[in-house]
Order: structure tokens, then C-alpha cells, then sequence
């Protein structure tokens, strides 16, 4: 065989009995080192035939000849006009990099190749977000990731996705505000995500953004038909306005729709007392202590006494009604 191929030279006869000679020792002999000896010299006198890379790139898989792979990867993605192969060359070339050779920044720019041909190849995104969150290259997987749900056409996954975008924001890289946008940009899409906004509101209380805690609050409240829910959102909202706003009236608005859900909620009742008592509302004081004194005289009737006791002296002392103060010094005393 090498007489002959000395005799023939460089020349497409000469590739033709190398392809042969190179098959034969892969096939017949499974003699891979040599086969790759005569692909080689047949893909040097042809160097765009497609059939001798193809071998070749088997071949080298066999033998694990990376660089070798990896060169005649790229030979053949130059090589190639069609984006699907493309594409489907530069997957292979971005695998080899990243788990045969280690060479992260090459497999990065061979999966970024497949996004530049078509930005929505979930492969490509997927195999980049795992390389970017292994190596913590934080703004380089939000970007992916922007990019993952830009191309999702599942409302719930997009919203997963963005979640994690913001939790990245705030968590890796300290980013408070853009975790901020990310979840309201959630909740444009998909308002009852109530996840998001339990993370506002966990973010506006740490950072005493108090005016975006109560639209936090305005928007729960606007997603549940829970009773014990309401009431509980009302008496924070209650709190805040009191604690950081100094705005009784509005925290006594609050304290008043929670007895709209639960007119027996002793708590709201207690603090409307102390709030009315602290500022003078004595007809007020007055409602509420009937409303107190009616909720425990079953469950609690020492407790109903002190309450009617207390209701008398504002009647006779504030209001200058001595006769329902008589009587609810009367009421006290059965």
C-alpha cells in the first residue's frame, strides 16, 4: 500500500486509497491509531470532505483524542452553511470543552454560538445556567436565565424563573433594589404569586420601607377571602400606620376592618379602647366598650364585669350621661 501511495502522490487518488486503506484498519483490523494515520492524510489532500471528518471525529472519540476532536470540531462547523448542523457541531464542541478537556471559556463561547443562531435553544441556555451557577458568575446566569424565561412559553415556569432571578439578585449579589423590580415585574405578570409578595414585604420591613410595606399589604389584601388572613394583615397595617407613621386614624380604620371580619376579635376591640382612651374619643370608647363587654360576658363574665365597670365611669365621667352609667354599674352587678 505505501508503494502505491508513493507512487500516486498527493492527489485525490491518493485520498481515495487512504479513506480505504483507513476504514479497513478501523473496521477489519480495529487498528484505530493507524486508521486515523491514513483519515488524516486523506483529509490533508481534501480538506472539506465531510465523510473523512466524520470518521475521524469517531475515531478520535475511541481513541480519546481531545484536541484532535476539538480541531476537526471546528474544521467542520467553518465548514458548514446550515444553522441546524451548526448548531448541532457547536453542542458537540461545547460537551467536549466542558466535560472532556475542562475548558470552561471555550465551552461557554460554544454554547453562546448555538444562542447567537437561535436565541430560545433551551439546551444551549440550560447548559450555560448549569456553568454560570457552578462557577457563582451570578450576572452571567441572571442574564441567561432572563433570556431561559423570555423563551418559555409556560406562564408558571417563566414566573419560577424570574423567582429565582430575584432571589439571586438579593442573595448572591446583594442587589436589593433589582431583586425589588424583579419581583414587582412578577407580580405584574401573575398578581396572585404570593410568594413575591411576602418577599416584598420581608424586604420593604427589614429596610423600613414603610410605605411600600402598606401597598404590599393593600395588594394581599386584595388576593385572599381568608378571614383569619385578613385579620391578620389588617393588624399589621394596623401596627405600621401607629408605629411608623404616627397616623391613628388610619390605624384605628384598620383595627375597625378587622372587626368588619371578626366582630368578637378581642384584640382589635382591646386596641381600639387604648387608642380612643389615648386620644379623647369618648363616644367612641363607649361603642367599643359595649362591644367588649356584650363579646366576654358569656365566655369571661369577670372579665365583662370590669369592662361594664369601666364603661360606667366614662359614661358618668366623660360622656355626662349618669344614667347609663347607672345602668351599667346595674348590669355589673348580676
Amino acid at each position: 500500500v505505501e508503494e502505491v501511495l508513493n507512487e500516486v502522490g498527493e492527489v485525490v487518488e491518493a485520498a481515495d486509497i487512504h479513506k480505504m486503506v483507513g476504514r479497513w484498519q478501523s473496521e477489519q483490523l480495529n487498528k484505530p491509531e493507524e486508521a486515523v494515520y491514513h483519515l488524516q492524510r486523506a483529509l490533508a489532500i481534501e480538506p472539506e470532505n465531510v465523510d473523512v471528518m466524520t470518521d475521524l471525529e469517531r475515531l478520535y472519540r475511541e481513541v480519546a483524542a481531545w484536541e484532535e476532536l476539538a480541531q476537526i470540531l471546528n474544521h467542520r462547523v467553518e465548514l458548514s452553511a446550515d444553522p441546524d448542523e451548526q448548531m448541532e457541531i457547536w453542542r458537540r464542541l461545547g460537551e467536549l470543552y466542558e466535560l472532556q478537556m475542562g475548558q470552561i471559556e471555550n465551552a461557554v463561547t460554544a454554547y453562546c454560538h448555538i444562542i447567537e443562531i437561535d436565541p430560545s435553544d433551551i439546551l444551549a441556555i440550560e447548559s450555560l445556567e448549569r456553568i454560570y451557577e457552578a462557577y457563582e458568575r451570578w450576572e452571567e446566569l441572571i442574564e441567561i436565565l432572563n433570556q431561559k424565561a423570555d423563551a418559555t412559553y409556560d406562564p408558571d415556569d417563566m414566573v419560577a424563573i424570574r423567582y429565582r432571578v430575584a432571589e439571586i439578585w438579593e442573595q448572591q449579589l446583594g442587589e436589593v433594589e433589582n431583586a425589588v423590580t424583579t419581583f414587582r415585574d412578577i407580580l405584574a405578570a401573575e398578581q396572585t404569586h404570593t410568594a413575591s409578595l411576602e418577599q416584598l414585604e420581608r424586604i420593604f420591613m427589614s429596610h423600613q420601607r414603610w410605605p411600600d410595606l402598606l401597598d404590599v399589604y393593600e395588594q394581599q389584601l386584595a388576593l385572599t377571602h381568608d378571614p383569619n388572613a385578613q385579620v391578620q394583615i389588617y393588624g399589621r397595617q394596623a401596627s405600621l400606620h401607629e408605629e411608623s407613621f404616627d397616623d391613628v386614624e388610619s390605624a384605628i380604620e384598620a383595627y375597625n376592618h378587622i372587626l368588619m371580619v371578626d366582630p368578637e376579635n378581642l384584640g382589635a376591640i382591646q386596641n381600639l379602647e387604648r387608642l380612643y382612651q389615648q386620644h379623647d374619643r369618648w363616644f367612641d370608647l363607649v361603642d367599643v366598650l359595649q362591644r367588649h363587654a356584650d363579646v366576654t360576658v358569656e365566655t369571661d363574665p369577670g372579665a365583662a364585669t370590669e369592662v361594664l365597670n369601666t364603661l360606667s365611669r366614662v359614661q358618668r365621667d366623660q360622656v355626662n350621661d349618669p344614667n347609663a352609667a347607672i345602668e351599667g354599674f346595674t348590669r355589673s352587678l348580676h
